[in-house]
């Protein structure tokens, strides 16, 4: 019983893990665990620094701006776009110009605006800023312009819907042009 009333710890209790007190009074006792026990707990702490400290000889990583995420984003689509450049492929653009050899410049997304020379711009007449379906008979020339075709593209469009039309059996109307060998044209 003399244990408890003068603060001395019982003899089979450890006393290297008791938590430190926070009260006023005890702090000004002495602490009753050996001070052998308190720089072995410290140790680790010391040695955390000298882990780190190669890490500080080291450049810092710099993250990038928002800008140049942007200009990432914006090479990613440029990219996209110029493998979309295949023989063949069916693209949406943008009427940019037209030229004095009857030629129309067309934005693709591509790296330089597309030619749709004057025989494979069909029937329909086209203006800046028309957005347009081409397919590309070329994907660079000379110069680095890919050809284009929109005459192509309107004929793969209507391919499409002439398929879709048999598949869901609806009627189709056309004004039949001529009559030839093998069947009838029609616009």
């Amino acid at each position: 019983m003399e244990d408890t009333l003068t603060n001395n710890p019982p003899a089979n209790e450890d006393t290297s893990v008791a938590a430190p007190s926070t009260d006023a009074a005890a702090s000004t006792e002495a602490a009753p665990s050996p001070t052998p026990a308190a720089p072995v707990a410290e140790a680790p702490v010391a040695e955390a620094p000298v882990a780190e400290a190669p890490a500080a000889d080291a450049k810092p990583v710099k993250q990038p701006s928002m800008a140049q995420v942007m200009e990432l984003d914006e090479f990613a689509a440029f990219m996209a776009g110029a493998d979309a450049l295949e023989r063949g492929a069916l693209l949406k653009g943008t009427v940019v110009r037209r030229e004095d050899n009857g030629s129309v410049l067309i934005d693709v997304g591509g790296k330089s605006e597309g030619i749709i020379p004057r025989n494979e711009l069909g029937e329909d007449e086209v203006n800046v800023g028309d957005e347009v379906e081409v397919v590309v008979v070329r994907p660079e020339d000379d110069e680095g312009h890919p050809i284009l075709s929109k005459r192509r593209a309107d004929f793969e469009r209507l391919k499409r819907e002439i398929a879709e039309a048999k598949e869901t059996g609806a009627v189709l109307q056309a004004t039949v042009r001529e009559s030839v060998k093998g069947g009838l044209l029609v616009d």
